[in-house]
């Protein structure tokens, strides 16, 4: 695992570095609005432990969490954030692929009707420019990448995925590609805080969607067929956790996934808790769940975690997902698959 450096450490050094400029009598840059850390070395505004899920109560044709919400989704992002959402910074994830989804129909992307309602109403979320163009799902590559897939290896076990409804593993599936993806982790940049409160907010409200599962008779006449494929309780908790441990690049440990479920619950913020994942120090987040007389022996049994690298996904099964999908399967160097 590569070593995170302190927030307060890499903001002093950036200080330093404007006092040599100001000895020298060049000008010091005005530091960026969403800098990590403020100069009392506090976390910005918008990155806090207190979590509200978002539900939006308009009626809208398509609902928050799929690719039809989209330009809501992205008004939405900025005002949280303070920063545009474009397609210049993110695109549309589809989680699970449009084409496992469309793969029956002879009507293809781009059409209307049908086929425009089943991309509309399935599951998307704003995802960081690069990092989706560096994801396997992106066009068609022959190639096999660091996830163990090419392009259409990777359509084809999604699809068989959701014809067994299991759409949740579909996902983490997903997250694996961007887990794999060296250039991918945790960063408190303010646009990928936006994606990943994206996806914490497409796992959130996401319930059901339909697949396409047509079938074509002997004498080649095709009869079109709607599957409707449905999420269960237990997804929530793994595509939650799968997006963590592909930030992390590792597992969580159990002394992080005893924390968990307030992140699931929404209590937590999602972003705030990756951060302390990351640092180390959980004492906020404790002080917002009452837990305040916890702080040393919380702090000392993750510490023991962190020194002997002591991930085991056996360890806890506390997530209410019951142990399943591909949770427990995410590597950084290796792809397995139940």
């Amino acid at each position: 695992m590569k070593s995170h450096k302190d927030p307060g450490k890499s903001n002093q050094s950036n200080s330093d570095k404007d006092d040599d400029k100001k000895k020298k009598g060049g000008q010091s840059k005005t530091p960026p609005k969403f800098a990590l850390t403020s100069s009392t070395g506090k976390l910005p505004d918008f990155l806090k432990p207190k979590k509200t899920i978002f539900k939006d109560t308009s009626k809208r044709k398509y609902g928050s969490g799929t690719h039809g919400y989209k330009k809501t989704e992205q008004s939405r992002l900025k005002g949280i954030y303070g920063a545009a959402v474009s397609g210049g910074t993110h695109q549309s994830e589809h989680p699970i692929g449009f084409e496992p989804i469309n793969q029956t129909n002879e009507t293809k992307r781009g059409g209307k009707g049908r086929t425009k309602e089943l991309e509309n109403k399935a599951p998307a979320y704003q995802e960081e420019y690069d990092a989706h163009r560096q994801h396997i799902g992106t066009g068609n590559r022959g190639y096999v990448d660091e996830s163990g897939f090419n392009a259409r290896e990777y359509r084809d076990t999604q699809r068989s995925f959701l014809l067994q409804n299991e759409p949740g593993i579909a996902i983490q599936l997903n997250q694996l590609g961007y887990g794999q993806d060296k250039n991918f982790g945790f960063s408190t940049k303010p646009s990928q805080l936006q994606s990943n409160e994206s996806f914490f907010n497409m796992v959130q409200n996401v319930g059901s969607f339909s697949i396409a599962n047509d079938t074509k008779d002997k004498q080649g006449n095709v009869t079109s067929n709607n599957q409707l494929v449905t999420f269960k309780p237990s997804d929530k908790a793994e595509m939650l956790t799968s997006r963590a441990t592909a930030l992390l690049k590792r597992y969580l440990n159990p002394i992080e996934r005893s924390l968990f479920n307030y992140v699931i619950d929404g209590r937590i913020d999602f972003n705030y808790f990756v951060h302390c994942c990351q640092t180390g120090d959980f004492s906020a987040i404790l002080d917002e769940l009452g837990f305040s007389e916890f702080k040393e022996e919380f702090s000392e049994h993750h510490e023991e975690y962190r020194k002997n690298d002591r991930y085991n996904p056996e360890d806890d099964d506390d997530l209410g997902g019951g142990g399943g999908g591909l949770t427990g399967n995410i590597l950084v160097n290796e792809q397995t698959v139940n």
